[in-house]
């Protein structure tokens, strides 16, 4: 199927809720609109929210930019610039009324007419651009008119400035460079994951408001002081317009209606201090209930509501705790006063036409993260300021959010007065915005900028001589290191700040000892596997390895010419200048040569989720040393091979399967030398834990060759060594790669954790092909499936790929039966996979 996922994109995905009491009302204006091509006469319809590519497709002008190497095709659009109209109707325009057109986000270089008159010159996708229209207003219809203009026109001519910032923009995909320019999704201008897709249009809601008097501009509220027994609260409350005489704030409970207080309404601004006793706190999911208080802030003249606005807000304390210690400097979060081990992932937009995303879609991603018990996802800098649904999910589910700034791998023009503006608004409107999620726990001001700079050898590499250096090094301190910080120390004093991630730099091994590590060296640099176990920092916030997305999804991109590492459709789709060379390289590594592009296919998930195991089991196992671990990535903004655990569609690959067990509270890690097996306890639960550790050995066939038992108590949130076994007692005369080990922690409840141990790599074991039981229970939408040998890493899938399975890419032990369930269609019935 050549067209992939063009949803309809319902309107009310990223609209602000402002209802209409009293004076104020919200006129939506996202119908009825039209797109062409500056310079050409020929209206077509146009969908709003959207941008220009998306309508370009949907009237067949375009092909699917993600299907072949048909990106390469559309790459005209971005010098083009274009033009959106629509009509709307005001029946009677009042005097007494104000009007406001509001535009949550325009792409980016944009002037808005209004019945001919320029009304807006906007230049940057992160804001909300609220203009008073009444002078230009008439009653009855009225044309609105939006021009946008090439990102790529607009900026080229910066270029030439003596200073060129431009050239550190190595992920930007095209010879003229002008992303760090434009405050505009950086990723859009191609990644080492990712197409070149630089659209325009209006990609957020656009509606008008009409209010008398005064209307909610904001409501926030701060914390201030929080116990057991007390939170101590702050209520700010912001105005647009002057408040009628008389007129007052009143906070209540929104569930309950009980009130917190009320106070004058003032002329635009007013505060309010209230408490609540024996107040319930919000934690991850993991530690208890994400618990969020709903508070009604209603303005009000005598008994009429003139508006309200509702906001929902968690009580709860974080910290950043970043002190010297014995050996460098500690990176870890506290939650409510508890040290917590952060286990996450890196975040990406989920797709590069970002209005096809759709709120199933953000629940879908989000529920998957819970699922394999993530606590923290990274909005990485190189994206956008996610929508406030995305935010509303991670506080709803318990999610901490590590918030970059969107700045990423580039030094920017911080000297250049307007480009200062610019993000000083920018990075001010998405703090208030955002500043009211508990599920926020810090900013960052940007990606890798700081490590680039002194370690990637830009200056050398691109002749950038030692004044310009300094001068371009002091524009990044203007921005990171003194514009941000103070922003965030105004808008949201309770958070922590930090310049940019990583700290340290993964060149030196002394470097793991400090703070923040983005750690490549399995990937850019010479490690294998091992180096995940040898290379562990104080907090991990980036690492990964690459693997080719399900057959279902390359199905969908690619034809049967095109199914082969050499051909031009893998090459594009494969963004790393080295990345299916090493796929291929690791993959017959670790497994037996592939018997064809499908086998490569799953040996590939197989092989990154190896890696995966050997980076995340070593951090949590270093647990005190290591207090985060966030892979990279966690999904896909296109299909093809990447560092993806979830690919494009939503399906997941092994690692991501595999991360319900290396996330759990309570993990086993195991490992082995020649001459014994190690086994690690890791717990994050807040109670110490009692039970039985057993260990079995098993030939492959399932005979069991040992087993021993070990009474073991496990302290609340920790981390240790239990056990060092000899090998010798644990297989007998057996030879490594003839066994396995089966290693279960119980307690009278039953299994409380579990891991498979294999003494050898999964290529020297003589696997024997297996004759799978599988049957089906259609009522109970349940699979159950045994063998009488073992089988490593059974792949269960439905021809159609519209098939999810709860358990996958799991190892069946020799007369053990497996059940798990699946949602979607069978089709065709059940096919599978497994390692020979």
């Amino acid at each position: 199927m050549r067209y992939l996922k063009y949803s309809a994109v319902l309107v009310a995905l990223f609209i602000t809720i402002i209802n209409a009491f009293g004076s104020v009302e919200k006129i939506d204006i996202s119908q009825n609109w039209k797109f062409r091509r500056a310079g050409e006469t020929q209206w077509l319809d146009a969908r709003v929210p959207g941008v220009v590519h998306l309508d370009l497709l949907r009237h067949g002008l375009i092909p699917d930019p993600y299907y072949g190497t048909n990106e390469d095709s559309v790459q005209w659009i971005e010098r083009e610039d274009w033009m959106y109209e629509t009509t709307f109707n005001i029946a009677n325009i009042s005097e007494s009324t104000h009007y406001e057109l509001v535009f949550e986000g325009l792409d980016t270089y944009a002037s808005v007419f209004l019945n001919g008159e320029k009304i807006l010159s906007a230049d940057n996708m992160y804001l909300r651009w609220v203009i008073d229209v009444k002078p230009w207003l008439r009653p009855g219809i009225n044309t609105l008119m939006v021009y946008f203009r090439s990102p790529m026109t607009v900026n080229e001519p910066k270029l030439s400035r003596p200073l060129p910032y431009h050239v550190t923009a190595e992920n930007d995909a095209h010879k003229d460079k002008v992303s760090v320019y434009t405050r505009k999704a950086p990723f859009q201008f191609g990644w080492d994951w990712g197409p070149r897709m630089v659209s325009c249009g209006i990609w957020r809601p656009v509606y008008l408001l009409s209010w008398q008097d005064a209307r909610v501009e904001d409501v926030q509220i701060f914390q201030e002081q929080l116990s057991d027994e007390r939170a101590d609260l702050r209520a700010a409350f912001r105005l647009s317009g002057a408040a009628p005489a008389g007129a007052q704030w009143v906070l209540r409970d929104a569930v309950t209606g009980a009130e917190y207080g009320r106070t004058a309404a003032g002329d635009t601004a007013a505060e309010l201090k209230f408490n609540i006793r024996n107040p319930r706190r919000w934690w991850t999911h993991n530690l208890g209930e994400p618990y969020l208080y709903r508070f009604e802030a209603l303005l009000m003249q005598g008994d009429a509501v003139l508006d309200r606005r509702e906001i929902r807000f968690g009580l709860r304390t974080i910290e950043v705790i970043q002190e010297e210690d014995s050996i460098g400097r500690a990176f870890y979060f506290k939650l409510n006063g508890v040290p917590v081990f952060m286990k996450g992932a890196n975040y990406i937009p989920g797709d590069a036409l970002l209005p096809r995303r759709t709120p199933d879609d953000f629940r879908r991603l989000l529920q998957s993260a819970k699922d394999v018990n993530m606590n923290m996802i990274r909005v990485w800098g190189g994206g956008i300021y996610e929508e406030d649904l995305f935010y509303d999910l991670c506080d709803e589910m318990g999610l901490l959010v590590w918030q970059d700034l969107m700045f990423a791998c580039s030094m920017y023009p911080g000297d250049d007065p307007e480009f200062f503006e610019n993000v000083r608004r920018e990075v001010t409107y998405n703090a208030r915005r955002l500043r009211h999620h508990p599920s926020i726990a810090i900013w960052c001001g940007n990606n890798e900028i700081d490590m680039a700079w002194h370690h990637w050898g830009w200056q050398v590499r691109y002749l950038i001589a030692p004044g310009k250096a300094a001068k371009m090094w002091d524009a990044y301190q203007a921005l990171f290191h003194r514009l941000f910080p103070a922003i965030i120390q105004n808008e949201d004093p309770g958070r922590t700040y930090v310049s940019s991630s990583p700290q340290s730099n993964w060149g030196k091994a002394e470097n793991f000892n400090f703070g923040t590590m983005h750690y490549w060296g399995v990937w850019h640099g010479p490690d294998d596997f091992e180096g995940y176990k040898r290379n562990v920092g104080r907090y991990m916030n980036e690492y990964g390895f690459q693997s080719f997305p399900e057959w279902t999804t390359i199905r969908a991109f690619s034809q049967p010419t095109d199914w082969s590492l050499e051909s031009e459709v893998m090459k594009r789709h494969q963004k790393s200048y080295i990345g299916n060379g090493v796929i291929a390289k690791f993959t017959n590594k670790h497994y037996k040569t592939p018997t064809d592009f499908q086998d490569f296919v799953y040996k590939s998930q197989l092989t990154q989720a190896d890696g995966m195991r050997a980076a995340i089991s070593s951090h949590r196992a270093r647990k005190g040393h290591c207090m985060g671990t966030m892979y990279w990535q966690l999904n896909d903004c296109w299909p093809g091979p990447s560092w993806s655990g979830i690919d494009y569609f939503g399906r997941w690959k092994a690692l991501h399967y595999t991360l319900r067990e290396l996330y759990a509270d309570l993990l086993i890690v195991a490992d082995n030398d020649q001459s014994r097996l190690n086994v690690n306890l890791v717990s994050d639960q807040l109670k110490p834990v009692k039970g039985n550790l057993l260990i079995e050995v098993f030939r492959l066939d399932g005979r069991r060759v040992s087993s021993l038992m070990f009474d073991l108590d496990v302290p609340a949130n920790s981390a240790g060594q239990y056990l060092a076994l000899p090998l010798k007692t644990l297989l007998k005369h057996a030879k490594p790669q003839q066994v396995f080990a089966r290693i279960r922690f119980m307690d009278a409840s039953g299994e409380l954790a579990s891991t498979m141990h294999y003494f050898a790599p999964a290529k020297l074991m003589p696997l024997e092909k297996p004759e799978l039981d599988i049957a089906v229970d259609e009522d109970t939408r349940t699979v159950t499936v045994s063998s009488k040998t073992l089988v490593r890493s059974l792949f269960l899938y439905s021809a159609s790929g519209d098939c999810r399975f709860s358990d996958n890419f799991f190892d069946l032990l020799p007369g053990e039966a497996r059940t798990v369930r699946y949602e979607g269609a069978l089709g065709d019935g059940i096919k599978f996979q497994f390692v020979d």
